[in-house]
């Protein structure tokens, strides 16, 4: 297990951190090469230790493995002097800052990874060397470290089991590399050969089935061509059968309803006939009465009354006459009814052959067709107009009669 790794050790460092923190916390934001700080002693070394040491701690916090595995060799050269604790803070700052750009130094130099590069370039080294080096009873180590320490520690990396391990790694890489050729040399002659011969029996058997496969070829092509032409005719047939299902389509399209106006319609014709009939019948009496009482009174004018006795003659005439016009008149409104009714019949049958067709083409051009399905819908089942409200009823025309009846008493 690393020193830094070390229970004691790392209990040491927190509590020394905790120190420097309390004695150091007004330095935190200084700059070591201002001119402020450059003036003062005890403010550059302060400052100095503070910067060294928050840049190891923030190393031992956050990649603790990573410092420990990168300061083995002031760890095996100096181990006393980098378990830092109170105690060396106490004692000496200067001794302390120098221990600790020492391990600083090395994790830089393994690794060019450091918080805060500035703390170990040769400025500041050299900066160390000329305030501190030459101090009575101090043994700082600044110059040693700007000057020796990376020569010493590429001696110590070359002289180290890990470097002989991997001497011997690569001087084995590099025998088993010339065997690894050789065995591929051999290898490769080997394959050379049996490719050859593979080669060669599959250009041959490629000749031989080259014919066979030729005459399949051509085979199949023939038999495609046919299938071709056969398809081709068989979507002329398809095409004629889609034209004659469209024309099937709109011919019964809305069958069911369709069918029920048709029998509607039907009916309706009938009525018409009929009515038709009737009121041509009632005409031709309306017609020939006065005619025969015309030709009566012309061809023998005895036959009628001289005096007011003809009015008690005439008056049935009269009434007969104003019956017969008063259902005339009922027949003809309603045969006009039933000829409005056909037509909107008619109008409800060509919407059912002509809406499915419409509608599809609203959809092909990206027209919403929800309002003209709203309007087909209210248009096809509304009720069919029959204006029964402006035909009299058979009692109107009784007491039209007897209002007249009435007049002519009084007179």
């Amino acid at each position: 297990m690393g020193l830094y790794l070390d229970e004691n050790v790392v209990s040491n460092i927190n509590i020394l951190n905790s120190i420097v923190r309390r004695d150091l916390t007004d330095y935190e934001n200084n700059q070591l090469f201002s001119k402020k700080i450059m003036d003062s002693e005890e403010d550059f070394l302060n400052t100095a230790v503070l910067t060294a040491w928050m840049t190891f701690y923030s190393h031992f916090t956050n990649e603790r493995k990573f410092l420990d595995d990168n300061t083995q060799f002031n760890q095996e050269s100096i181990s006393d002097y980098v378990k830092f604790n109170a105690d060396m803070y106490a004692k000496d700052k200067i001794q302390f800052l120098s221990d600790l750009i020492r391990v600083l130094y090395e994790l830089h130099f393994w690794t060019g990874k450091l918080r805060g590069e500035g703390i170990v370039s040769d400025e500041f080294l050299t900066l160390l060397e000329n305030r501190y080096e030459n101090l009575e009873d101090k043994t700082t180590q600044f110059k040693y470290i700007r000057e020796n320490l990376a020569v010493a520690l590429v001696q110590w990396l070359l002289k180290s089991q890990n470097f002989s391990e991997a001497k011997g790694l690569i001087k084995n890489i590099q025998e088993k590399k010339e065997s690894f050729i050789e065995e591929v040399t051999t290898l490769k002659v080997e394959n050379l050969n049996e490719i050859d011969l593979k080669e060669t029996e599959a250009i041959k058997n490629i000749n031989d089935n080259f014919s066979s496969i030729k005459n399949e070829i051509r085979i199949n092509k023939e038999s495609v061509d046919a299938s071709l032409k056969n398809i081709a005719e068989s979507l002329i047939e398809i095409k004629e059968l889609e034209g004659r299902v469209q024309d099937l389509k709109s011919e019964y399209n809305f069958v069911g309803l369709s069918s029920g106006f048709n029998k509607i319609k039907e009916k309706k014709e009938l009525e018409l006939r009929n009515i038709e009939v009737n009121y041509k019948n009632l005409f031709g009496c309306i017609f020939i009465v006065p005619v025969i009482i015309t030709v009566l009174h012309l061809v023998t004018p005895a036959v009628f009354p001289k005096d007011l006795t003809v009015l008690f003659l005439a008056l049935p005439f009269l009434t007969i006459e104003m019956a017969l016009i008063y259902f005339f008149r009922l027949s003809y409104l309603e045969a006009k009814s039933i000829r409005t009714q056909l037509v909107q019949i008619d109008l409800r049958l060509s919407l059912c052959s002509f809406i499915d067709g419409y509608v599809e083409y609203r959809k092909k051009n990206n027209v919403n067709i929800d309002k003209v399905l709203e309007i087909f819908d209210s248009l096809i089942f509304s009720p069919i107009q029959t204006n029964e409200n402006n035909i009299p009823s058979m009692f109107d025309g009784i007491e039209a009669i007897a209002g007249l009846a009435e007049k002519i008493t009084k007179k």
